[in-house]
Order: structure tokens, then sequence, then C-alpha cells
């Protein structure tokens, strides 16, 4: 939940234009070096796995009336 997205959005901007300041004064080798790390960095700690709203469902359509799914009636009484 979040409690205040203006200030969140103007802390990335704020972020965002510093890191881009400091990139500006790297050579290119260097640079290229960041990018990398940045993509080791995303690998170690991949992002968070989605929720479940997004999980693959098949439906097959309502189930049959007088559907009983009790133990006796899948593996039979046999005592146990």
């Amino acid at each position: 939940m979040r409690r205040n997205p203006p200030l969140e959005e103007m802390m990335m901007t704020a972020l965002e234009s510093l890191l881009l300041e400091k990139l500006q004064r790297l050579p290119a080798e260097r640079v290229a070096e960041v990018i990398d790390f940045v993509e080791f960095l995303t690998q170690r700690n991949p992002p968070p796995v989605s929720d479940l709203r997004d999980f693959p469902v098949d439906s097959v359509g309502p189930w049959p009336q007088g559907l009983n799914l009790s133990r006796s009636e899948l593996y039979g009484d046999d005592g146990r």
C-alpha cells in the first residue's frame, strides 16, 4: 500500500537525476561496468513473484450435480 505516491515519485526523480549526473561524468567504459553491475544485481535479487491474480486457471465448466468427493467414494471403504 502506497502512503504518499507524490513523495515517492519526487524521491525517485531526485535519485534518477543524481545517478544520471554521476553517470555523465564517467568515461564510456566505466558506464559499461555500471550497466554490467546493475544487471548482476538484478539477477542476484530477482524481482518479487507476482501475486496470484495472473495465475493461469483452466476452466472446465461446472462440476457435475451430485458429485461426491468423499474419501470412501474415491478410494473405497476397505476399513483403513
